[in-house]
């Protein structure tokens, strides 16, 4: 993920690296939940928490010009698939004054390399691939 939330820069999360349970803990504001939140987003296109507004998901730390993003690396089935996702965001416009607002973007590689990249269309395969949606698989 990178310009998402609480983390400002370029961040990487390897939860392959270990096995069993993960503890995701730390002082308040230190970003556990924003964890909870780019996986879920990644997934769903939707935040973990019903309080939380998608348009305002592009971290407050990070350069004006930063892109906004989450990606997700899983696998189902002995399948692996890489999604990535962009929120609403605001950017500068190119000439003159006063900023753009970005709408959403996703993209889904399928095995086989395969891409979608729609994302209502991302959407649907992901809730055909593990089975949930965010109304139903979206809560931490």
């Amino acid at each position: 993920m990178g310009a998402f939330e609480s983390y400002a820069s370029r961040t990487r999360i390897d939860f392959s690296s270990l096995e069993g349970l993960y503890l995701i803990e730390g002082n308040t504001g230190a970003g556990k939940t924003a964890i909870f939140d780019a996986v879920t987003y990644a997934l769903y296109g939707q935040t973990s928490g019903s309080d939380r507004n998608d348009r305002r998901l592009k971290s407050t730390f990070a350069p004006e010009d930063a892109v906004p993003f989450v990606e997700l690396v899983f696998e189902h089935q002995g399948q692996e698939y890489k999604v990535r996702r962009t929120p609403y965001y605001e950017r500068p416009k190119k000439r003159g004054e006063g900023v753009i607002l970005e709408s959403p973007t996703a993209a889904l590689c399928l095995p086989g390399k395969k891409e979608i990249s729609k994302v209502a269309d991302v959407n649907a395969e992901i809730k055909n691939i593990i089975g949930l949606d965010a109304t139903n698989g979206g809560r931490p």
